[in-house]
């Protein structure tokens, strides 16, 4: 009999622990979390008419606006373990125009973007005034200086589209960028 309960009691614990899992999954559902922040970083909620500082461990969400400082930095997680993330710089103002499929508008500074584990068929889209930058599973950095922008290829392959319409501006990979390609002047 205490075989049984003792049986009982683990194969409960394992369903709790097999619920909280799931529903950690779940918590990312269309949503981001700020895992790290380092000096000034604020927040605006897109359903709010005020700035708020960003708290680690924070989710985001659609229409969310986040901004660093001149000494601020932070990390924004898009999945439980860190293999889909976005770096902002100091100097940083990024709104997320949609969570899952991304799209978020860089309005100024410098993302450094890592997918490692985006799923197949998402798409991950960094934008400024002039130029859309499409991913398909890869490291790159999109820098919004002034009226320019410039799109930088860690690894794999990005598309770079002309804002006013869908067509390519650009393709490019690691190697082409090294090459010279993939440079985008001001319009």
């Amino acid at each position: 009999m205490k075989l049984i309960k003792f049986n009982l009691l683990i194969l409960a614990l394992l369903c709790v622990f097999c619920l909280s899992a799931q529903a950690d999954d779940l918590k990312f559902q269309g949503k981001a979390r700020i895992y790290s922040i380092e000096g000034d970083v604020m927040v605006w909620r897109g359903a709010f008419t005020q700035w708020t500082r960003a708290r680690e461990g924070e989710f985001l969400e659609k229409n969310d606006r986040v901004v660093t400082g001149e000494v601020g930095s932070t990390v924004i997680w898009f999945d439980d373990s860190g293999k889909d993330k976005v770096t902002l710089q100091p100097q940083t103002e990024l709104i997320f125009r949609n969570i899952e499929p991304t799209e978020a508008y860089l309005k100024k500074g410098h993302v450094l973007v890592r997918l490692d584990d985006l799923e197949p068929g998402m798409t991950f889209k960094v934008g400024t005034r002039d130029a859309v930058t499409g991913v398909f599973g890869t490291t790159f950095e999109v820098i919004k200086e002034g009226e320019k922008t410039l799109v930088i290829t860690r690894e794999g392959k990005v598309r770079v589209f002309d804002t006013t319409n869908d067509s390519t501006k650009a393709e490019f990979s690691t190697r082409s960028w090294w090459d010279g390609a993939g440079v985008m002047g001001s319009r």
